[in-house]
């Protein structure tokens, strides 16, 4: 637009020079095209001052786009996690509960995946899986027990256990959530034929 601006200073300097005026016909179509071309070069200069207006506000208008891209993205990575967590697929999620006919006890060979690493409330028979979650069945609120720490003698992980699970008349044996071995039983109860498991995880 500058140089347009220039140009047309240039043809009003060489009009006056060559002495073009109105009393000529020629002369009167030279300076109304004169006019005409400077109110083009008016009319291009709004245009072009409203291109980088445009310009400018699309380019807030992409960075704002941009920083949505990023904030949809990471909402779908977190829907994903909850969908993991409450859609379980069959083969990550499978609690095995053993009968061992001789003595009659249950035995919880195995916790899921997805128990392990979310602490997933568990209940199958008499299994309770102790993990700060409220357990209507049982009337069990873990954020009210007390627990002791306790070091598995097979993988050495420190496992929290609740103090209060061993004060109701039952079989209870405490299992590792690492490597399921046994690290703590009570056995110390009135009637022999009630039990229940508590696995802390």
């Amino acid at each position: 637009m500058e140089k347009l601006r220039e140009r047309m200073s240039y043809l009003h300097g060489m009009a006056d020079g060559l002495g073009i005026s109105n009393q000529s016909k020629e002369g009167r179509i030279v300076i109304e095209l004169m006019h005409v071309m400077e109110e083009m070069v008016a009319k291009l200069d709004t245009m072009d001052n409203r291109i980088e207006e445009q310009d400018e506000y699309l380019e807030a208008v992409d960075e704002d786009l941009a920083d949505l891209e990023e904030y949809v993205g990471a909402i779908d990575e977190d829907l994903d996690d909850v969908e993991d967590f409450l859609f379980l697929e069959d083969d990550d999620d499978e609690l095995i509960i053993e009968l061992d006919d001789d003595d009659d006890e249950f035995t919880a060979r195995a916790l899921s995946r997805r128990q392990r690493l979310h602490g997933d409330l568990a209940v199958g028979d008499n299994i309770i899986v102790v993990d700060g979650t409220y357990d209507e069945m049982e009337g069990y609120d873990d954020d009210d027990l007390g627990y002791f720490e306790m070091e598995c003698p097979n993988c050495q992980e420190l496992v929290s256990i609740d103090q209060d699970v061993f004060d109701d008349d039952m079989i209870a044996e405490v299992l590792c959530p690492d490597c399921h071995e046994v690290i703590l039983v009570n056995d110390d109860v009135q009637e022999e034929n009630e039990f229940d498991y508590y696995v802390t995880d």
